[in-house]
């Protein structure tokens, strides 16, 4: 019985080679984003008292989490913590009311202030998406126009009765440009 040798050798060094090429070219090819900050994460949104099915006034507090790529590395985290009061139900869940403002806290403790002069809110597939647009009116990024789009899973009508619904979850992006 033979046995047939084979060296690994040149298979060890091809890789090698391969990965010598490609290794410093991916490394050096950081992720593009087309703007200032782009940033991208989760929201909670608690409601108080829950939504139902009719309009009632409600305490919205809106917590997000966000992860940007930017050139300015103080913006390479950021935090929204808002409370708002509308008049809101289930089956209105977005106040689609421009004129409001929204502020960002970065990595650095820096702040930028969204000043909301467009909000639409539209159903797809039973996902709420959330679009709010306007400009930044004060701290990191004055004067530069901003985009705010949320998703988040329409609630069941089930949800809404009773004490309604309490809280929505999903994800955010912003972008700075």
């Amino acid at each position: 019985m033979s046995m047939l040798r084979t060296s690994r050798k040149p298979l060890i060094v091809a890789g090698s080679c391969v990965l010598a090429i490609l290794i410093p070219a991916l490394a050096s090819t950081p992720a593009q984003a087309t703007g200032l900050a782009v940033c991208t994460g989760t929201q909670q949104t608690n409601y108080s008292p829950g939504l139902t099915l009719t309009a009632r006034t409600v305490a919205v507090d809106n917590e997000r989490a966000l992860t940007c790529t930017s050139s300015d590395p103080g913006a390479a985290t950021g935090h929204i913590s808002d409370i708002f009061t509308y008049s809101l139900s289930c089956l209105d869940l977005h106040a689609n009311d421009p004129g409001f403002d929204l502020t960002i806290v970065w990595a650095d403790a820096t702040t930028s202030t969204f000043s909301v002069t467009t909000s639409v809110t539209t159903n797809v597939g039973g996902q709420l998406v959330f679009t709010d647009s306007g400009t930044i009116t004060a701290g990191k990024f004055t004067g530069e126009p901003v985009t705010d789009i949320g998703t988040e899973v329409a609630p069941s009508l089930l949800d809404c009765l009773g004490s309604g619904l309490r809280s929505s979850s999903g994800v955010s992006t912003i972008t700075v440009t």
